[in-house]
C-alpha cells in the first residue's frame, strides 16, 4: 500500500511552523509505512529524500557533535529542530506577558486569547495556574476580582466562566440603561399576589439584536418570566423600574439562563427562512464547518497539535467560536459555507459600494477565511465599478535625459493666443526658445517654418512633439528626408512632452507682457535668450552660440565674441560620486570646488599622477581630468 508522502521543507515564511508540520508528517509516515524498526541509516536516507533539495542543502551545512551523529535519525531531527526553531528571549517574553493587562472595552475572551498567545513563548512549567492568576489579577472588573480572590480552590475554568458571566451581566445592564433612557415607558414587570401565587404582566418589552435596538413584542426572557414559575430565583424582577435602575442589583442566575440570554442578544440573526435553511444545510455539508461544529459540541483539545491541520488556524480563536441554533458563529459573525460565499459576495456588493465600505459591512456580519481577498477580487472584476472607478494615482515624473550637443534634441508644440497661432520650439540642451507665427496649422506650413529654423541651427536628431499634426504622413516623409526622428507624446497626456509645454507657458507669458507693456515680443525673446537659466551660470545664447547676443543693455565687447568655454587644456580632479542622471558625475577640482560634468568631459588619469595627487588620502577615488575654462579679461564696453 502506498502512503501519502510529506511535502518538502519550505525555508521561507514561518520556518518553525513549516518544520513542525514536516516533522509530524514524517513521523506519521514512518509509523504508517512500518519503518520504525528500520536502521537509523535507512530512516535518515528516507528523511533526506523527503525533505527536498533545499532541506538537503541545509543538512550538508549542519554541525553534529560526533561524526556518526549525522547518520542517526534522532540527532538529525534535533539538528533540524535547532536550525528551524527561532531563538527566544525568555526573559523579554515573560516581561511582555506580565505587563499585559486587560484594555478598556476589551472582552474577557479577547484578553484571554491574547494571554494564551503571549504565554507560549514564556516556557512556564504550568500554564494553567499562571493564566488563572493573570486574568484574575489583571482584569478591569475589580468587583469580580475581589470575589474570586475570596474563593478557595479557584481553577482556570472557574475563573474564566465567572468573568464571562460578569461581563454578560454588565453588558445586559448597560443595554437596559440605554433602553430606559431612550423610551418613554420603561420595560417593567409588575407582580401581583393572587392566592399565594405570583403572576406577571409584562409591558413594552424590548430586546437587542446584534447591538441594535429592536422591538419584538415580548422577548424570550420575559416570556419565561410570564409562565408563573414559583421558584424564588425565577420570581425576581428581571427589568427594574427607571427610578431604581441605577442602583438595582443584578439577579443571580444559573449558567443556563446566561447562555440563553447571550443567544437572544448576540446570535439573533435577521434573515429569510430560505436563506437560513440554505445556511443550515450547507453548514452540515461543508467539511471544515462540520469539524468546527464537532469540536464546539465536544470541546477543543488543550493543545493545537491534537487538532486536524484544517482547524489549526482557528485554534487561537476557539473561545470566540460557538455553535448555536444550527449555525456557527465567530463572536457576532456567521460562518459562511464555501458554496454560499459567492452568493453573499453578490448581496454585499449589490449596491456597488467600494472595497473599504464592503469590507466594513462584511466584517460586522459574516466570516470565512480569506474574506478580504475575495471581496477585493470580486469588486476588481465588477464591470460597473471598473467603468466608474476613480482615476489612477499619478506616477512620479520621469526626467528627460539632457543631450550632449546643442540642438541635438528639440521639443515643439503649437500655441494658440487669442486669434493668433504660434509654433514654439525649445532646445533640450540650451533651453533656446523659438517663437514663430503660423498663418495655418497645416503640416506643409509647419514644415516650412521648421526648415527655416533647421537651416539656422542645424537638423536635430530627435524632435519631440504632440500627435497632431506631427504624426501625419507628410511629417513622417519630412523626417525621413531630413534624417531625424519624430517622437510623439502619449495622447491626452501633455505632461509627457513637458519641456514643450513649459516653452508654451513661457511664450504665452512673453506675449501677454508684450501686449500689456507695448514692447516688441522679439526684443523680449532676445532678453530671455540672454538671461542665465536658473541653476546654471550660462544663458541659452551662451550654451547654443558660445556668446552673448547684443541687445539694448550695455555689455562688454569680449562677451559678444564667440568663446570656446571648453578648451583642450586639462587639469586634475577627483570624482566624488555619480549623479542621479545617466553619464553624469560630481567631482572636486584642485581648488576644492565641487562641480558636475558629463562623462564626455572626463578621462582617467595615469597611475603615477594618480599616486602623486592622492597619496595622502586614506581612500583613493578614481580621479579624472576636467577641461579648463579660459578666463578672458574685460576689455572695452559696447554701448
Amino acid at each position: 500500500m502506498e502512503y501519502n508522502k510529506p511535502d518538502a521543507l519550505v525555508l521561507t515564511g514561518n520556518l518553525a511552523e513549516n518544520w513542525r508540520v514536516l516533522r509530524e508528517a514524517f513521523e506519521i509516515y514512518i509509523e504508517a509505512a512500518g519503518l520504525t524498526s528500520a536502521s537509523n541509516k535507512r530512516q535518515v536516507a528516507i528523511f533526506l529524500n523527503l525533505v527536498g533539495k533545499e532541506g538537503l542543502e541545509r543538512y550538508n551545512t549542519l554541525k553534529f557533535e560526533n561524526a556518526e551523529d549525522n547518520k542517526k535519525i534522532e540527532q538529525v531531527l534535533n539538528a533540524f529542530q535547532d536550525y528551524c526553531k527561532p531563538k527566544k528571549n525568555i526573559l523579554h517574553s515573560r516581561y511582555i506577558f506580565y505587563k499585559r493587562s486587560q484594555k478598556e472595552n476589551e472582552s474577557i475572551e479577547e484578553f484571554l486569547s491574547a494571554c494564551r498567545g503571549l504565554i507560549k513563548d514564556c516556557e512556564f512549567k504550568s500554564h494553567e495556574e499562571i493564566l488563572r492568576d493573570k486574568i484574575v489579577l489583571d482584569t478591569r472588573d475589580g468587583e469580580t476580582r475581589d470575589k474570586l480572590i475570596k474563593q478557595a480552590d479557584v481553577t482556570l475554568e472557574t475563573a474564566i466562566e465567572t468573568l464571562r458571566i460578569a461581563e454578560i451581566q454588565r453588558r445586559e445592564l448597560n443595554q437596559m440603561k440605554e433602553i430606559g433612557e431612550k423610551q418613554n415607558e420603561v420595560n417593567a414587570v409588575h407582580s401581583k399576589v393572587r392566592g399565594g401565587k405570583r403572576t406577571y404582566q409584562a409591558q413594552h418589552h424590548y430586546t437587542q439584536n446584534n447591538g441594535n435596538n429592536g422591538h419584538r413584542g415580548q422577548c424570550q426572557t420575559n416570556q419565561r418570566q410570564a409562565k408563573g414559575y414559583n421558584q424564588q430565583e425565577e420570581s425576581q424582577q428581571v427589568f427594574k423600574n427607571k427610578d431604581a435602575l441605577s442602583r438595582a442589583c443584578i439577579s443571580s442566575r444559573n449558567n443556563d439562563d446566561v447562555d440563553i440570554d447571550v443567544s437572544d442578544v448576540v446570535h439573533s440573526i435577521n434573515m429569510s427562512t430560505n436563506i437560513r435553511n440554505e445556511f443550515v444545510q450547507e453548514t452540515i455539508k461543508d467539511d471544515l464547518l462540520k469539524q468546527l461544529v464537532y469540536v464546539c459540541k465536544n470541546g477543543w483539545p488543550k493543545h493545537n497539535n491534537k487538532v486536524s491541520r484544517e482547524l489549526i488556524p482557528y485554534f487561537n480563536m476557539r473561545y470566540q467560536i460557538s455553535f448555536d441554533d444550527d449555525l456557527l458563529f465567530l463572536n457576532n459573525r456567521v460562518f459562511v459555507p464555501m458554496k454560499l460565499q459567492n452568493k453573499i459576495l453578490f448581496k454585499l456588493h449589490e449596491t456597488h459600494l467600494g472595497i473599504c465600505k464592503t469590507k466594513t459591512r462584511a466584517h460586522s456580519l459574516f466570516y470565512w477565511k480569506g474574506l478580504d481577498k475575495d471581496i477585493e477580487e470580486y469588486i476588481g472584476n465588477c464591470a460597473v465599478c471598473n467603468k466608474f472607478r476613480s482615476e489612477n494615482i499619478k506616477d512620479p515624473m520621469i526626467c528627460q535625459e539632457v543631450p550632449n550637443l546643442p540642438f541635438e534634441k528639440v521639443a515643439c508644440d503649437i500655441l494658440d493666443y487669442g486669434k493668433d497661432t504660434y509654433l514654439v520650439l525649445v532646445d533640450y540642451y540650451s533651453g533656446w526658445l523659438e517663437l514663430n507665427y503660423l498663418s495655418s496649422k497645416t503640416s506643409s506650413h509647419i514644415i516650412k517654418i521648421l526648415k527655416v529654423i533647421f537651416s539656422i541651427h542645424g537638423i536635430p536628431k530627435q524632435l519631440v512633439a504632440d500627435n497632431m499634426p506631427f504624426n501625419s504622413n507628410e511629417f513622417q516623409n519630412f523626417a525621413t528626408d531630413w534624417e531625424f526622428v519624430i517622437t510623439t507624446s502619449s495622447p491626452r497626456y501633455p505632461k509627457s512632452n513637458g519641456l514643450a509645454e513649459k516653452g508654451v507657458s513661457i511664450a504665452k507669458s512673453i506675449l501677454k507682457r508684450s501686449d500689456e507693456g507695448k514692447v516688441d515680443k522679439q526684443l523680449m525673446l532676445l532678453e530671455y535668450r540672454n538671461s542665465a537659466i536658473i541653476g546654471s551660470k550660462f544663458s541659452p545664447a551662451q550654451l547654443l552660440m558660445s556668446r552673448t547676443l547684443r541687445s539694448k543693455i550695455p555689455i562688454l565687447n569680449n562677451a559678444l565674441q564667440p568663446t570656446d568655454l571648453l578648451t583642450k587644456t586639462w587639469k586634475p580632479g577627483k570624482i566624488i560620486n555619480k549623479y542621479n542622471t545617466p553619464r553624469s558625475y560630481v567631482f572636486s577640482d584642485n581648488t576644492g570646488n565641487n562641480k558636475r560634468r558629463n562623462i564626455v568631459h572626463l578621462r582617467p588619469a595615469g597611475k603615477q599622477l594618480r599616486y602623486n595627487l592622492y597619496k595622502d588620502n586614506n581612500v583613493v577615488l578614481k580621479p579624472s581630468w576636467i577641461r579648463k575654462r579660459r578666463v578672458v579679461p574685460p576689455t572695452k564696453v559696447n554701448l
